[in-house]
């Protein structure tokens, strides 16, 4: 029930990512408060996933849990966070046409859109190719972010190793029983 209600959150900051590319498509404010507000909720949203996991982990810590729903979790929160701020980095670029480069002019919003969850990827799990880079203060603020995000994260689910083998352990005793052989006495 809590795994389902805290992704349920997590699709909220997917929500506020998108209102900002609405914002930002309508003209409905300047530029300055485009950035301030897509900045600030990153800052949010960032806090929020490190006070989740961290949440996650307490809740977890000396107890036995489903391995199976603890990985799906970290990997939901992993793809959302991925997807959020490639949100956030394709809502900076349309703000800010200057501030990433090697973002091809030419292609349609779905491409600059599959570029940015590219780079977002490439981000998260640190392969960082430098095909695309920031250019602006902004962006590097997004990206040392969505950095921190993944080490905590990673920090996270390896802190959980034991406790995690021990749930697989215990699972496998349940679902394989051992069948013992039976062997004459002497």
């Amino acid at each position: 029930m809590f795994y389902r209600k805290a992704l349920w959150r997590l699709m909220m900051v997917i929500i506020f990512g998108i209102l900002i590319f609405v914002i930002d498509d309508r003209e409905v404010a300047s530029r300055f408060w485009k950035l301030l507000l897509l900045l600030t909720l990153a800052v949010v949203k960032a806090g929020y996933f490190v006070w989740l996991n961290i949440y996650i982990l307490r809740a977890t810590a000396g107890r036995h849990f489903d391995f199976l729903k603890y990985l799906l979790f970290f990997g939901v929160s992993a793809s959302l966070i991925v997807l959020s701020f490639g949100i956030d980095y394709f809502c900076l670029y349309r703000i800010e046409a200057n501030s990433f480069a090697n973002i091809p002019s030419d292609t349609n919003l779905l491409g600059q859109a599959v570029a940015f969850l590219y780079f977002s990827l490439a981000t998260f799990s640190t392969a960082g190719f430098g095909d695309i880079y920031p250019q602006v203060s902004a962006g590097r603020v997004l990206v040392g972010l969505e950095l921190v995000l993944f080490l905590i994260t990673m920090v996270l689910i390896l802190s959980n190793i034991h406790p995690l083998r021990e749930s697989l352990s215990i699972r496998k005793a349940t679902v394989e029983p051992v069948v013992k052989k039976k062997t004459k006495h002497l």
